[in-house]
C-alpha cells in the first residue's frame, strides 16, 4: 500500500488525470541494484498514464539516474525521440529519489510471447525482428559513423582486459578464440557503424501495439546506452534476447551457437537488413563466416562484461549466461556460422 505522500505525487504528475482516482501497480527489476516500479493509470480508462521508478537500494541510484539523463537528453532528438518515453518528473521523497516517465502504448514484444496462443515461437521472433528493423534504424542512423575492423578488434580487446578484471580465471581455450576474432575483424577489411546505441536492444525492452504493425511503439530502459560504440551489439543483443526468450534453462555453448545460426530467423529479419542500410560497401564481407563470426564473438565478450558488472560478487560467475556459455563454447571448439 502506498504512502499518502507518494500517492499524492504520483497523482499530481502530468499527464494523469487523477479527477476520479488512480490505480497502481507496483512490481521490481530482478537485479540486486534495480529499481521498485510504478505503473500509473487513471481509473477514467485502462492504459498506463505514468511509469515511476526509484532504486531499491537508494545509494545504488547510478543506472536509474543514468537512464534519467538519457531520456531527458534523447528524447529532444527529433530522430528517434518518439521512440522515447518523455520524461515527466523526478522528485525526492522519505530519503529516496523517484524518476516518472510518460507511458508509451502497447505491451514488450516479450508480454506478446509470453502470452501467445497460436503463433509458433520462431514465426513470432521472426516478426519481432521486423517490428525492430525500423526502430533500430531510426536510432542508430541519426547518430553514426563508419570505423575500420581495426577498431572494431581494439573495441573487443579492451572489452576482454575489462572482464579479466572481474574474471581472473578466464579459459585459455576461450582466450585462443577471443585472439582469432581480433585478428580476424583486425583484417577484415570491413567498415561498419559505430555511434549511439540503446545498450538492452532486446523484445524485453521494446514495444509493439500487435504483431501486425510494421514497427515499434517505444523503447524503454535507457540506462545503458552510449554515445559511440559498434552499433552491431545491439542488433546481436536483439537476436541473443529472442534466442534465450522464454528458456527455462541456459545451455551454455548451444544457445551461442543457435543466436549465430545461419538458420537464426531474426538474424535474417533484422541483422541483415539492418547491415545492408548502415553498411552497404561492406555488407557482403560482413556477412563472411570468419568475419561474421568475429563480430559475435565481441558481442558475447561484451554481454559477458556487462553481466558481470552487474553482480554484486563479480568473481561469481554462476549466474552469467554469457561467461559460462563463452567457456562452453570455447571448449568445444566452435565456430559460428553466418545467415546468408
Amino acid at each position: 500500500m502506498l504512502n499518502q505522500p507518494l500517492h499524492a505525487a504520483l497523482m499530481s504528475l502530468p499527464g494523469v488525470d487523477a479527477s476520479r482516482g488512480i490505480e497502481v501497480l507496483q512490481c521490481s527489476s530482478a537485479n540486486a541494484t534495480g529499481a521498485i516500479i510504478y505503473l500509473v493509470s487513471a481509473r477514467t480508462h485502462r492504459r498506463v498514464d505514468a511509469v515511476v521508478k526509484t532504486p531499491r537500494n537508494p545509494s545504488a541510484h547510478h543506472s536509474i539516474a543514468a537512464e534519467w539523463d538519457n531520456v531527458t537528453q534523447l528524447h529532444r532528438d527529433t530522430n528517434f525521440g518518439q521512440l522515447l518515453p518523455a520524461p515527466l518528473r523526478r522528485f525526492d521523497l522519505d530519503g529516496a529519489t523517484f524518476y516518472a516517465y510518460g507511458g508509451i502504448a502497447g505491451n514488450t514484444m516479450f508480454a506478446r510471447y509470453r502470452n501467445r496462443l497460436l503463433s509458433s515461437r520462431d514465426r513470432m521472433r521472426a516478426s519481432f525482428g521486423r517490428q525492430a528493423l525500423d526502430a533500430a534504424l531510426r536510432l542508430h542512423a541519426s547518430h553514426t559513423r563508419a570505423v575500420s575492423g581495426a577498431v572494431l578488434a581494439q573495441d573487443l580487446r579492451d572489452t576482454l582486459l575489462m572482464l579479466r578484471g572481474l574474471v581472473s580465471d578466464i579459459p585459455a581455450a576461450l582466450d585462443g578464440h577471443a585472439a582469432k576474432a581480433i585478428e580476424n575483424l583486425a583484417n577484415s577489411g570491413i567498415e561498419l557503424p559505430v555511434g549511439r546505441i540503446h545498450g538492452d536492444f532486446s523484445p524485453y525492452n521494446l514495444m509493439t501495439e500487435g504483431r501486425f504493425r510494421s514497427g515499434c511503439s517505444g523503447i524503454i530502459d535507457w540506462e545503458h546506452s552510449e554515445p559511440d560504440r559498434p552499433q552491431h551489439l545491439d542488433i546481436f543483443r536483439f537476436i541473443s534476447g529472442c534466442e534465450l526468450m522464454g528458456r527455462r534453462t541456459f545451455e551454455g555453448g548451444a544457445a551461442l551457437l543457435r543466436m549465430s545460426s545461419p538458420d537464426n530467423p531474426v538474424a535474417n529479419k533484422l541483422w541483415l537488413p539492418w547491415l545492408r542500410s548502415m553498411a552497404p560497401v561492406h555488407a557482403a564481407a560482413a556477412t563472411q563466416p570468419a568475419v561474421y563470426g568475429a563480430l559475435w564473438m565481441h558481442f558475447f565478450v561484451v554481454a559477458a562484461y556487462r553481466e558481470q558488472r552487474r553482480h554484486s560478487n563479480p568473481a561469481d560467475v554462476s549466474p552469467s549466461t554469457y561467461f559460462r556459455g563463452l567457456c562452453e563454447l570455447a571448449a568445444k571448439s566452435a565456430q559460428p556460422s553466418h545467415p546468408r
